[in-house]
């Protein structure tokens, strides 16, 4: 995945930024292709090739790093689910385990013995 200051097209970062401003919200290809004013099928193409990633990908990866973070504070794990816009905390964990490879709370307990 690339840095925003990486992606050439303006409108692609725009669209990084709209996800990255809505971490708690799921967000349709069809409104985000809207938002920086594209047809659905040329911006996931222009998407995918300068990112590096799906736009679906990318907010995932964003909302797992921000889920990190809140971890990393203590943030309790149910709270954090339902901040990041996850249906349930059962949710959120498997999106986590996927993402990163373990629970929120291995996660957790590893990030702990490191501090």
């Amino acid at each position: 995945i690339k840095l925003l200051d990486e992606i050439p097209d303006e409108r692609i970062r725009d669209a990084m930024h709209f996800l990255s401003n809505n971490l708690e919200n799921s967000v349709s290809i069809e409104a985000l292709a809207k938002q920086v004013n594209m047809s659905q099928y040329h911006f996931m193409r222009m998407f995918k090739a300068q990112a590096g990633t799906s736009p679906a990908r990318y907010h995932t990866l964003l909302r797992i790093e921000k889920a990190k973070q809140l971890l990393e504070r203590k943030q309790d794990i149910v709270d954090i689910a339902y901040d990041l816009g996850y249906s349930s905390q059962s949710h959120f964990s498997n999106v986590f385990v996927k993402t990163v490879g373990v629970t929120p709370r291995k996660y957790l307990q590893q990030h702990a013995k490191l501090n």
